[in-house]
């Protein structure tokens, strides 16, 4: 048996032979048992006064004893099955922290997903290092791309989304924007599973 606070160890006038255990809060002025009126100690004796308080060591009454075991087993085996430990999370905040862990995980896992992506498509269009002009388009187009280094910074501002691509057709308009695309298309740069064609072009 563990010894808690709230517990009392007691020996009656009328029963000295006995030491008994008792709830503290029965003995407490503030207590609604104050009285002591239909009060008992762990094995069933009622209280009565005069009585004096005693040391753990000294209970002897096997019954009390036996009552305090099983209630403790019982609190014991509850608080370490999932019902208590959920009570527990409850009253010290841990199933708050505990949600508001998991929407941070999924939000970091979301983001590292988003530049994983970015990375294989980064890496997907810089594999194409060759010259601009090897798309063998008009000469006015080419002038309007010279800021690009490669076939693959083209291939990235077409893939990365909407306001990349708006930004290069108003540079090249939409007739040197559609014969860019289709440039792509038949080199075999630009494909169908792109997400690119999932929207009609403007």
């Amino acid at each position: 048996m563990e010894w808690n606070a709230y517990l009392v160890a007691i020996r009656l006038a009328s029963d000295a032979g006995q030491v008994h255990i008792i709830e503290r809060h029965y003995l407490e002025p503030t207590g609604a048992a104050y009285r002591y009126v239909n009060i008992k100690t762990c094995c069933g004796v009622e209280l009565t006064t005069p009585f004096d308080e005693c040391q753990q060591e000294d209970i002897n009454c096997e019954t009390c004893v036996a009552k305090i075991e099983k209630q403790q087993a019982y609190w014991r085996k509850f608080w370490s099955g999932w019902e208590g430990k959920k009570i527990i999370k409850i009253f010290t905040g841990m199933d708050r922290l505990e949600e508001e862990w998991r929407d941070s995980h999924r939000q970091t896992e979301a983001l590292l997903q988003r530049v994983q992506a970015f990375h294989n498509l980064l890496q997907d269009c810089m594999k194409h290092h060759q010259p601009v002009f090897t798309l063998e388009l008009p000469d006015e187009v080419l002038l309007k791309l010279m800021d690009f280094g490669s076939v693959g910074e083209i291939l990235l501002c077409f893939k990365v989304d909407d306001e990349s691509r708006n930004n290069l057709q108003t540079r090249l308009g939409k007739e040197g924007f559609a014969l860019l695309g289709s440039r792509l298309i038949s080199k075999g740069l630009l494909k169908a599973t792109d997400p690119i064609f999932n929207r009609r072009w403007t």
